[in-house]
């Protein structure tokens, strides 16, 4: 059933209340995509569901809420979260006939054992489940979804362990099993994803482009803005690496869009890093001055927030910029002038914001060259002012 043919069915549903409501809702939250930014959608369904199901004494559609819960907290990278309510779910399902949402809270656990860096731990729980109803098809939304969520761990498993090509051979087997399936949109972002990732680490940039475009489009037609805007932004990254100007023209379409979609609904943080991005693409087309009026536009934004770590990300990316071009001194000025003009009002917690930049500045050019650099602007700096003086 179309996730719109279940939002119709939550709202035939309110009339009667109580437990057919609560059905209802738990359909509409398992059948919404998650994908990376839609937590607040699905646990609103949840918790009115789990408050019509508080005295109902119904195992099976507890288990349901709790194990969709655990996905979202997954997803917010709240580990404890989702183990506890994996758990949970898989205590009251398993004494109901729901065995493939048991598989899916096993499942669930394993993939909370590889964000752990337990890939032990993961590679024996996954191996325990190699087996679970081998000959049974997977007919059923709910068998579905399981099979894809225990082919989505294998997957990732082999990306954590670095074997990129099993990783690769895996996904074939996942995409192959979600094509043209509907119901698994999720798992279909998620596959794609994962398809760029582990192409990127081959070298197939190509293909890691095709993933996210693929996954562009699955965010947008599901109407998830921020998902779409962060995969563009993904995108047009990869799209840069690849080096040809079709693909630069292409990333600065995305970077684009991006901004101007990211301004219409007040995503700041999204806003910001398309500006980011902009700023090296126009870099790498040798752009300057337009590159460094992004960062200018970075570093307002950030003054106009009080924010003093995105203040010095835009001086560190200013300065990057004029490194690539090989001006060095410009690109030590750039620290300089900045730590001037902050610490006549922050004293010298403006050396702490930057100190670990130029570091990074220093360990890039050598030491001796940075030492070399600072005592010649410094010397550019002291005869300027007694210049200005006379």
């Amino acid at each position: 059933m179309t996730v719109a043919a279940l939002i119709e069915s939550v709202t035939n549903a309110r009339a009667a209340g109580g437990e057919p409501l609560a059905i209802a809702l738990i359909d509409l939250a398992e059948a919404e995509p998650l994908l990376g930014h839609r937590q607040a959608v699905i646990r609103a369904l949840l918790e009115e569901a789990a408050a019509l199901l508080d005295t109902a004494g119904r195992p099976a559609l507890e288990g349901r809420v709790l194990l969709r819960l655990g996905h979202v907290k997954l997803s917010e990278v709240d580990l404890e979260g989702a183990t506890q309510l994996a758990t949970r779910a898989r205590d009251r399902l398993h004494a109901t006939e729901e065995r493939w949402r048991v598989l899916e809270c096993r499942t669930l656990l394993a993939r909370v054992a590889i964000r752990r860096n337990d890939l032990a731990g993961a590679m024996s729980a996954l191996g325990e489940l190699a087996s679970f109803d081998e000959d049974d098809e997977p007919e059923t939304v709910d068998a579905r979804r399981a099979v894809a969520q225990l082919a989505l761990a294998w997957a990732e498993l082999a990306l954590e362990q670095r074997d990129y090509r099993e990783a690769d051979k895996r996904l074939d087997v996942l995409e192959a099993g979600l094509e043209d399936d509907d119901d698994l949109v999720e798992q279909q972002f998620a596959c794609g994803q994962l398809r760029a990732a582990v192409t990127q680490a081959l070298g197939r940039l190509d293909q890691a482009c095709h993933a996210l475009r693929a996954v562009v489009a699955i965010a947008k037609r599901t109407g998830a803005v921020e998902d779409e805007l962060e995969m563009r932004i993904a995108l047009a990254g990869t799209l840069v690496e690849r080096g040809d100007l079709i693909s630069r023209e292409e990333a600065e379409k995305h970077l684009q869009i991006t901004r101007d979609v990211a301004q219409e609904h007040g995503l700041d943080s999204m806003h910001m890093a398309a500006l980011v991005g902009q700023a090296g693409v126009l870099a790498k087309k040798g752009q300057t001055q337009a590159a460094l009026d992004r960062c200018i536009e970075i570093a307002n934004a950030a003054v106009a927030k009080q924010d003093l770590p995105r203040y010095g990300a835009a001086v560190a990316l200013m300065s990057q910029i004029y490194e690539q071009k090989g001006d060095l001194a410009s690109a030590y000025r750039t620290f300089a002038d900045a730590n001037a003009a902050l610490r006549e009002t922050l004293g010298d917690v403006s050396k702490d914001l930057f100190r670990p930049h130029l570091v990074a500045f220093a360990d890039r050019i050598g030491r001796e060259k940075f030492q070399e650099i600072a005592e010649r602007v410094a010397k550019a700096a002291t005869a300027a002012q007694a210049f200005r003086r006379r």
